[in-house]
């Protein structure tokens, strides 16, 4: 009888210890409650939406040889400020035109000659491409865009793959074009700046 009546002292002892340091009553004596929600809100960060125009400067080695481009378009997401991850994730739309540097040595009537096949003069080597993609800078800049591309004779899909950080970053670009009588690859390896992300927009 006498351990029943010292087991039952005990338990309530417990009980009435966890209902005294509940959250409620532990922060009204001064203790500091560590709650799921904390723990999530601290995991979580801050969240705002972000929204802006996006400009792109590359260079670099493409099927056509040496060329630079421009990226040009819009991108909506947030940006978390905290937290275990903190960064901006992005989905944009991006209009780009890449042109060889050495545009000027093929102008007027000239022709040239491709896998065996004269093409047109150098109207035909700037490739315009109109792309949607995702961009995340949580740990690195990582980027890709899927669309389509092409130049006056030939239009086909691409996809292009960016990674890097602080808005310095590699792009690979590839895809396939279809014309009226070839089908060829076109890609490019180039060194790009992300300007809004230079100037710290996000």
């Amino acid at each position: 009888m006498q351990r029943f009546v010292l087991g039952a002292a005990a338990t309530a002892a417990v009980v009435t210890a966890a209902v005294a340091l509940s959250p409620g009553r532990a922060e009204a004596c001064g203790v500091v409650a560590f709650g799921a929600g904390n723990l999530s809100a601290n995991l979580d960060g801050d969240k705002e939406p972000r929204s802006l125009p996006i400009a792109i400067l590359g260079a670099g080695y493409s099927s056509e040889g040496f060329a630079g481009s421009v990226h040009v378009g819009w991108a909506w997401g947030e940006t978390q400020t905290g937290g275990l991850f903190p960064g901006t994730s992005l989905r944009r739309v991006l209009l780009g035109i890449r042109t060889p540097f050495d545009l000027g040595a093929d102008s007027g009537n000239s022709a040239r000659v491709v896998d065996g096949m004269t093409t047109s003069t150098s109207a035909s080597r700037h490739q315009l491409s109109l792309t949607y993609g995702w961009f995340d800078n949580s740990f690195f800049d990582l980027g890709l865009d899927l669309g389509v591309a092409g130049t006056t004779e030939r239009l086909g899909p691409t996809a292009a793959f960016t990674l890097g950080g602080k808005g310095v970053d590699l792009r690979f670009t590839g895809g396939v074009q279809f014309g009226e009588h070839d089908t060829r690859f076109a890609g490019a390896a180039e060194l790009v700046l992300d300007v809004m992300a230079l100037a710290r927009r996000f």
